[in-house]
Formats: C-alpha cells, sequence, structure tokens
C-alpha cells in the first residue's frame, strides 16, 4: 500500500482532494494501519473544512486498538 499512499499524497499536493480522500479510503480498505496514512485523510478534511469527518476518522483509529509508539 505503499504506492497508494504516495498516490493519495500526490493527489493532496495537487489539490485533487477527492481523489486522495478515495485513494486514503482504498488503503484502510485492504488493510493499511499506517499512521501517515490516517494524518493524511486528517490534512484532506482539515482542508475541506469537514471536522465532523476528523472526528469519525479519530474514532475508527482508537477502535481499531493499535499499538502506540512511545
Amino acid at each position: 500500500s505503499g504506492a497508494l499512499s504516495n498516490l493519495a499524497k500526490h493527489y493532496y499536493n495537487e489539490h485533487y482532494l477527492d481523489q486522495a480522500e478515495a485513494v486514503y479510503q482504498l488503503t484502510f480498505w485492504i488493510g493499511s494501519h499506517k499512521v501517515t496514512d490516517y494524518q493524511g485523510l486528517a490534512e484532506i478534511y482539515v482542508a475541506q473544512d469537514k471536522p465532523e469527518k476528523i472526528s469519525s476518522l479519530i474514532q475508527s483509529v482508537q477502535e481499531l486498538n493499535l499499538p502506540r509508539e512511545e
């Protein structure tokens, strides 16, 4: 999913926010749990002024119960 993450970042950098969001969603659907992907999606939601989606994303991450890096 590294290639997909890079594609999502490229779309974001080129201001194709809907496409970047869709690619990040695809990375999660196929099983990615990379923190940077979640951060990238949160940045898209900030740029789109969609705070409710950020709250939902945070809840989704918390439900995954992933190990945290200290």
